[in-house]
């Protein structure tokens, strides 16, 4: 699996890809391990800072990277048992809240934007989004909409957990569920 560096130098860490589908490979613990270095060097409990930040970012390597560059920038000092609010509150602070202004580099208005280009599309996507979001899982079929969610990263395969054989479409991580809820997805259904 050949690597991708990243080229901003705001940019930190290494992005895999599959040379053949192009698919990203979302970032696990272990393969974050080098944004560690990335981290203030006052953290001393930086292996609960990184589970924390892969809590919101589902292991998503552009969010995982832009996380840990606002860490790394953040004024306050994080509180050592208290890194889960201290995250929360810089991710809903830094990148949800009016998160269409502070989008830069842009990430959540393209995934928006994908999502909404074309208007039929957009009702049929957002209507299996929504229910993606009320149920928790959608199963996986061979349906347009179902591929259009997974390339836009809103959404990730993983295996159900009634059963493993049949694999099921969930929310890809806790940031996009919460900038793109269910009030939002309403809200672009009631415009379309």
């Amino acid at each position: 699996m050949p690597c991708l560096y990243c080229q901003s130098p705001a940019a930190i860490g290494v992005v895999h890809t599959d040379s053949v589908s192009g698919k990203i490979d979302w970032l696990t613990l272990y393969e974050a391990q080098p944004l560690l270095q990335e981290l203030p060097d006052q953290i001393s409990h930086s292996q609960a800072v990184l589970q924390e930040v892969l809590t919101w970012t589902g292991g998503q390597p552009f969010l995982t990277q832009k996380v840990c560059k606002l860490i790394r920038h953040a004024a306050a000092p994080i509180p050592t048992n208290q890194e889960a609010t201290w995250i929360e509150n810089l991710v809903r602070s830094q990148m949800i809240d009016n998160w269409e202004s502070q989008d830069e580099p842009e990430h959540l208005r393209t995934i928006r934007d994908r999502l909404l280009r074309d208007s039929q599309q957009a009702v049929l996507l957002l209507r299996l989004y929504q229910e993606i979001l009320q149920t928790g899982a959608v199963a996986v079929c061979d349906q347009l909409e179902q591929k259009e969610l997974l390339l836009s990263g809103l959404v990730v395969k993983r295996s159900s957990p009634n059963n493993p054989a049949h694999p099921v479409l969930v929310v890809s991580n806790r940031i996009y569920q919460t900038v793109f809820n269910l009030s939002w997805v309403q809200q672009q259904l009631a415009a379309l």
